[in-house]
Parts: structure tokens; sequence; C-alpha cells
């Protein structure tokens, strides 16, 4: 819900003394920034800049400030609270005030705590160069095979739901979004669909003409592949050309809810190891290094080893490489993760245009790459399945650890999901 003052002043003055209100009639707001957006005043005199805080309670906020960047135009107001940009993690007063319209509004009076904004890190090139879509809309594809760990095609609105949660999310301070197209029998690969496909079978990767299977390690809850433009020379360097993802329902017991048993196996909340691996799909990358080449976060630091004593704000991030059996703790996007898309996707203008993705054989500019899916912690995320449509029913299996061959002259990483820290 988002707070939007349009009563009359003794109305807008009850609402601003309640909990955390001061005598003056501020009130105290404190959580995390998800969204802002500026715009000029109808006089085209001054820019202000609207912020959605998201308290601790889930309750969004909406305040303004004065300055911000409109179209190449910036404005500050120097010795008073900078603008708030997505990611900080603030308390700060608040007041109502009238619009010369004689609307209300809550005006943002102070900020007495700041802290730096969430940490995310972004896929990129062997340049380096971030991965990111083109347009502002991303479909994928459900094999219609769906997985028979869950009953029915329940599946499908359980990732439904993911889709719309990491939409709305971004909703104050990015266009982009992804959305599921009609369902269709589909195998992943280079190809423009950007598949979705539960494995309860095998976890491999079928074999292809001259080429083996590939088999994935059974800790692994799932696999983000992206393939995209790998050319510093190209302007189009970067961009994701497609991106499939699998989940395993060999090693893990799919299930839509948490609350693991503690018996083998392992439990994946699908709502959980989806919204993880559609943060790849998107161009995230994990909160921690282990092993590969090393990514650096949004500031430019070197991400710090899975090995070290980790802050809380990483190992309960969203995009951390591990996680426990039945966790449900990152089957929604937070801070970090909406902070990074909007890095990538900043734009407001064109929201939802999904542009058509092609290569220009001649400039010979594209060329693999997988991503990595791991969530930190234990045993259940990462992955999609892809499942031969057989009768649908949910049944536990052995937690057997299929060893295959590694993949060489690729750029990928894996999701790994153990049971246990994985210290």
């Amino acid at each position: 819900m988002v707070v939007a003052l349009t009563a009359p002043a003794a109305h807008a003055q009850s609402i601003s003394r309640g909990p955390g209100s001061s005598a003056t009639g501020d009130t105290t707001i404190a959580g995390v920034v998800t969204g802002t957006r500026a715009v000029w005043d109808r006089t085209g005199s001054s820019i202000f800049t609207r912020a959605v805080i998201r308290d601790a309670g889930g309750v969004e906020h909406s305040v303004w400030q004065l300055g911000g960047t409109v179209d190449g135009i910036g404005m500050v107001v120097l010795d008073a609270p900078a603008v708030l940009v997505t990611g900080d993690q603030v308390s700060v007063r608040a007041r109502a005030a009238a619009t010369a319209s004689g609307a209300w509004r809550l005006t943002i009076a102070g900020v007495s705590k700041k802290s730096s904004r969430a940490s995310f890190v972004r896929t990129t090139t062997a340049a380096g160069k971030p991965l990111r879509w083109a347009g502002t809309c991303a479909v994928v594809t459900y094999d219609t095979a769906g997985t028979r760990e869950i009953p029915g095609d329940d599946e499908r609105a359980i990732m439904d739901g993911v889709l719309a949660a990491w939409s709305d999310g971004v909703g104050g301070c990015s266009s982009f979004v992804v959305t599921a197209g009609v369902p269709r029998e589909t195998e992943v690969g280079y190809d423009f669909v950007n598949a979705v496909k539960f494995r309860d079978d095998k976890w491999c990767r079928p074999a292809t003409g001259d080429m083996p299977e590939m088999c994935f390690d059974g800790n692994i809850a799932g696999v983000t592949t992206l393939t995209y433009i790998d050319d510093a020379e190209s302007d189009r360097d970067g961009e994701i050309l497609d991106a499939d993802i699998e989940l395993n329902g060999v090693n893990f017991a799919l299930t839509a809810t948490g609350g693991d048993d503690g018996e083998p196996p392992c439990e994946s909340v699908l709502a959980n190891t989806f919204t993880h691996e559609v943060g790849h799909l998107i161009g995230l990358d994990h909160t921690c290094w282990s092993g590969g080449p090393r990514p650096k976060d949004q500031n430019g630091n070197d991400v710090p080893s899975c090995n070290d004593d980790l802050p809380p704000e990483l190992t309960e991030a969203t995009m951390y490489n591990f996680q426990d059996c039945g966790e449900t703790k990152k089957a929604s996007p937070e801070a970090d993760d909406i902070a990074g898309v909007c890095a990538a996707y900043p734009d407001t203008v064109g929201a939802g245009v999904c542009r058509t993705v092609s290569v220009n054989l001649e400039s010979g500019c594209a060329i693999a790459g997988h991503t990595r899916a791991p969530l930190a912690a234990m045993v259940i995320f990462l992955s999609w399945y892809a499942a031969r449509a057989t009768a649908r029913r949910r049944r536990k299996r052995s937690a057997r650890r299929p060893r295959g061959p590694g993949i060489e002259n690729k750029r990928w990483r894996r999701t790994r999901l153990r049971p246990g820290r994985d210290t």
C-alpha cells in the first residue's frame, strides 16, 4: 500500500501523528527505498523526486523531496538531505504539506539515518561489460511437460506469481518486466526461446548432434544458461540473446510450500528457487564468490568469498549462492535485487516493449555463456526441471548425486544448493 495524503489538513495531521511521530507532527518512516521517480512540477521551475519507502511491516510510503534528474537536467539542493535512491536504507522525518491545488503529500523534512544502498552484482562479459536485454521485456516459455512433483499445473501459477513479483518490485524505478508466453513442448538451447524446463528423470542436458549429454552436480537445485553477445568491438556487447532455466527434480523434492521435514531428499520450494533463477535471467549474479573470475559489485569492489564471515545483507539476499532445505526467504526480490534491475534498466519509456532478439550473422558477434545460479546455504534453489510428460503425481525420491563431466570453453556459473553451509 502506498501512502498518499489527499485529505484536508486536519486529517493529514492525524495520519502524521501515528506511531513514531514527534510533537511537531512529523512522522518517522524507516525502511528501504524500493523505487524513485523524478518529475518537473507543472510550472517547469523545479524538479521533485518521489521515493517509495517500504517499512519492516511491508507497508510502502510515498515521500517527496526537492531535486533529482529529468531528461538530462539535474537539480540539487545543497545542504539539504541528498535525494534518495533505490536501495538506500533510511529513517526519514516526513511532514504532510499541501500543493498549490490543495492536494496533500508527505515531504521529507530530514534524514536522520542513511546507510549505503544494498549491494548487488551483475553478470558480465569476459571484458567486464554487464549483461542486459536490449528491450524492457523478456518472455519465458514453460515446457508443457511440467513436473510430477507438484500436482496438476500448479507450478505455472507459482511461476507466474514469481514473474509478477519481479515486475511489481521494480515498477517504481524501472520499466523492465518478465512475462510468460504460451506453454509449449520445448528443450533448452540457443534458439531465442527462453525455456523453463523441469528435469524429473535425469539431472542432465540431453545429447545434441555430435555432443554427449551433460550432467550437472546433484547438489545444484537449478541452473540458468545465458547466451549473449561477447564482442567488445560491437555496440551490442553484453546483449542477452537467449536465457534458459532448468530445475532439478531428481535430487530435490520440488514443492509448492516450505516446511522441510528433515528427511531426504531436500525440499526445494519452487518460488524460492525460481525467484533466484529469474534474477540470473535478468542479468544478476551471486552476492558471494565461489570460484572462477572474481566479479565486482556495483561499487567496483571485489565480491567477497563465500568462505568469509559474511554480513546478513549478503547471506539473506535473494541472489545469495546457497539456501536451506525448505527455505522460502528468497521467494521475493529484495532491495538489492531491485537496485540491480533498476541500474540495468533505468528507463521508464517504452515499458513492456519486447524487442525481437536477432543476430547479424555477418558481424559474427554472438557467443554462448552460462550464468551461475548458486544459492548459498543449503540444498534447494537455482534450477529448473525438464520433465517428460508422465502421470502427474508427487513422489519422493532418494537423494542420489549424479556426477558428470565439466563443461569447458564456456563462461558459465552454476548454482549450487547444498544441504548445509558450504564453508
